[in-house]
């Protein structure tokens, strides 16, 4: 209840002040988004202009990963860690 209290006075005798500091927070939400959608679509362009100007010869095979696997399993006898005594 206090809290509608509170708003109906703000409103009733600060309304410049709140429609300011909303347009304010409008304009500020509208530059991230177009800063956003401007970066999304300038990064797509660029990764498709990258991909169209490297020239496939026919010559290279794809690498592949090496066959190891990537934790070596543990022996029985040797614990998993050591303390050093001195």
């Amino acid at each position: 209840m206090v809290a509608l209290t509170w708003l109906r006075g703000l409103i009733a005798h600060r309304r410049s002040r709140l429609l300011s500091t909303a347009l304010g927070v409008a304009v500020g939400v509208a530059l991230l988004a177009s800063i956003g959608t401007f970066l999304s679509s300038t990064t797509s362009k660029m990764t498709e202009r990258a991909i169209t100007r490297v020239r496939s010869t026919g010559r290279s095979r794809p690498r592949t990963a090496p066959s190891q696997p990537t934790s070596w399993p543990r022996s029985a006898s040797r614990p998993a860690s050591r303390a050093r005594c001195r």
